[in-house]
């Protein structure tokens, strides 16, 4: 499977499969996975870190900026697009050192301006580390 790799975690399915299908109705090619909590998403990025997480700021009972922490700590280049029904955790999430905010409200453009400008820095930075 080639193409960019996307975890989308969130704890809502409708949710995951809404942000499943909006991805899939891009030009670009994606191979998505899902994770429902914290449970599902560690083991799949301690197995291979992907180009691009989504996760839900109030996945589950820890805290946004601990999971984001805990993310960094196995896969410390991947952007990481936090998102939340509540517009007061922007700024826990980007003091945090996520990539991006989505109001899980925004319109469709929105998302996916923020996933490409979130892929496109990862892309950047790698290119960056490779001229080192």
């Amino acid at each position: 499977m080639s193409g960019t790799r996307v975890i989308i975690a969130d704890d809502r399915r409708e949710v995951r499969s809404g942000l499943r299908a909006l991805l899939e109705e891009e030009q670009a090619r994606f191979v998505i996975m899902e994770a429902a909590d914290l449970r599902q998403l560690m083991p799949q990025l301690q197995q291979s870190c992907v180009d691009l997480v989504l996760l839900d700021w109030e996945l589950g009972p820890v805290s946004g900026p601990d999971i984001l922490a805990m993310l960094k700590g196995v896969c410390p280049n991947t952007p990481v697009v936090a998102l939340s029904a509540r517009p007061e955790a922007r700024n826990s999430a980007l003091a945090s050192g996520a990539t991006a905010f989505i109001l899980k409200a925004d319109c469709v453009e929105t998302v996916l301006a923020a996933v490409r400008s979130a892929i496109g820095s990862r892309d950047y930075d790698q290119r960056k580390e490779e001229a080192r």
